[in-house]
């Protein structure tokens, strides 16, 4: 890797160099992005705060998915990025439909709905961001 290059973040932010002066894109994120960061830190908080922490299944996946999408916020927030916002999207879906493909809906219903509500934030966020972007406004 030469010095400058993007490495593994360029798969995310789809720059193979950072660019060392600021542009529009760059630097303060959106509000979606802060949106996704803060639903990924409730997301991972949760399981303690709602109590479903003992329910491994559950937590584990509350844990996971808030970090991948934790990580791809600040990717965005750093520089925008429709892969990061991606990212949310189909982790909400999953989040959404996971209690059925886990076979853990009917375990703790506090998590599936906490589950469900924040998967369609991250769905509904993202989706706006993408489709805010592919008009042109902005975000």
């Amino acid at each position: 890797m030469t010095p400058g290059t993007g490495g593994g973040l360029a798969l995310l932010t789809g720059q193979e160099r950072f660019p060392t002066e600021r542009t529009p894109d760059m630097g303060g994120g959106r509000w979606q992005d802060w949106a996704h960061l803060l639903l990924a830190v409730w997301l991972f908080l949760s399981p303690w705060v709602l109590g479903f922490a003992d329910s491994e299944t559950v937590a584990w996946n509350a844990w996971l998915v808030a970090v991948i999408v934790a990580t791809a916020a600040v990717v965005s927030i750093g520089r925008y990025s429709p892969q990061a916002q991606w990212v949310a999207v189909v982790m909400g879906a999953w989040l959404i439909v996971s209690p059925w493909l886990l076979r853990t809906a009917a375990l703790a219903p506090a998590a599936y709905w906490n589950l469900a509500a924040v998967g369609l934030a991250f769905v509904a966020v993202g989706g706006w961001n993408l489709t805010a972007r592919r008009r042109g406004r902005g975000a």
